[in-house]
């Protein structure tokens, strides 16, 4: 008896002291989590969406020019321009849809990187989009005084080096929120409907034209004076253009409103416009003995790497494959024309556009291809 005495004693304390190994901060934070969850869904539940209403709403945003100018984004990826809804466009969206929930964990982190989950529930449907991003705890610079440790170096497209430092706190942070703000972009986007977003992305290119034929000379001074802020010069739109600034028409204001709207959210830099305009592209030259010419838009594949790039079966899906971004990486390393790199460009841009490459991926690309035309 004393025993079995001895062993609840020791059952009780052990249990006891297990409660107070608990952390009260951890279970306060998860039952806050918990309660502000359970009041979004309680709010979406009585006050239900117009999707009409909404519409509209994010039309009328549409309609003010301040807000036209930020609608859209315009980046150069794999030796092309794409355009499309902005993180700014995108807030907005979700504002006027209503109902939704995000959210943003860490669930890993070392000395290198961090990996984020970022998610976007909707309230009403309660379907959810996320994505693991992984930021690594590098920047790159072109002064390494002050730096301190310097990790690694390259060589950009112009012959710079180019020095991968650690960052500050602040400049992390800032990393972290760009790619974030990204992920919740082209995540949140996906709950409204695709029709109302290109309704609202046509009012805001008609918004942005009428405002610009109103006073066409006014606006195109303080255009080119947002560029001078940003280092850029009036030559340099003129290289873009292919024309003198002074004879800029509405539409060309229109979109150099996007690759500004772009540089200045920090997605892009104007030097990778003037790259993607001043390229030249050279289609090979074909032998009558050689076999055809794959069709335009796709990628020449290369005999040692046509596995890779193939859809594994289910009977592969546990094999070890090397990943799409490697094999096209791979095929730039590899090919010996500008015309074999600009269809390269084009699949990379299709990849993108199906979510096969993520966008920092095709980015990368990009820059593959532009190093790898200079040698040729």
């Amino acid at each position: 008896m004393s025993n079995m005495s001895d062993n609840f004693a020791i059952a009780v304390a052990d249990q006891q002291t297990a409660i107070q190994r608990v952390d009260p901060a951890a279970v306060a934070a998860a039952e806050t989590a918990k309660a502000k969850i359970q009041a979004a869904f309680m709010v979406a539940l009585h006050r239900p969406r117009s999707v009409a209403t909404a519409a509209m709403k994010l039309k009328e945003a549409c309609k003010r020019p301040k807000f036209a100018e930020q609608a859209e984004y315009r980046i150069p990826i794999a030796g092309k321009t794409v355009s499309g809804p902005s993180i700014r466009f995108a807030e907005e969206a979700l504002r006027s849809w209503g109902n939704f929930y995000d959210d943003k964990s860490v669930v890993y982190e070392d000395e290198k990187t961090r990996r984020i989950k970022v998610s976007v529930t909707d309230l009403e449907t309660n379907a959810t989009f996320s994505k693991e991003i992984t930021i690594s705890k590098t920047i790159e610079r072109k002064d390494k005084n002050g730096r301190g440790t310097i990790i690694d170096e390259r060589i950009n497209s112009s012959g710079q080096k180019i020095y991968i430092v650690a960052p500050t706190d602040a400049e992390l942070a800032k990393k972290e929120a760009a790619e974030i703000s990204k992920v919740l972009r082209n995540e949140g986007l996906r709950l409204i409907p695709q029709d109302i977003v290109d309704d609202a992305l046509e009012t805001a290119r008609s918004t942005l034209l009428n405002d610009t034929k109103t006073n066409i000379v006014d606006t195109r001074k303080k255009l080119v004076e947002k560029f001078w802020e940003k280092g850029v010069r009036p030559e340099d739109l003129a290289k873009y253009l292919g024309h003198p600034v002074e004879t800029v028409t509405a539409e060309e204001i229109v979109d150099l409103r996007k690759v500004y709207s772009s540089i200045e959210s920090g997605e892009t830099k104007f030097k990778d416009f003037i790259d993607i305009e001043s390229a030249p592209v050279v289609e090979p030259k074909v032998a009558s003995t050689v076999k055809p010419v794959v069709a335009k838009g796709t990628v020449p594949v290369d005999p040692k790497v046509e596995k890779l790039l193939a859809v594994p079966t289910p009977e592969q899906e546990y094999e070890e494959v090397i990943p799409l971004f490697d094999a096209i990486s791979y095929e730039i390393g590899v090919s010996k024309s500008k015309g074999a790199l600009s269809r390269i460009g084009d699949e990379i841009v299709a990849s993108w556009r199906n979510g096969k490459l993520t966008e920092d991926q095709a980015v990368e690309l990009n820059q593959q291809i532009k190093d790898r035309m200079e040698k040729i």
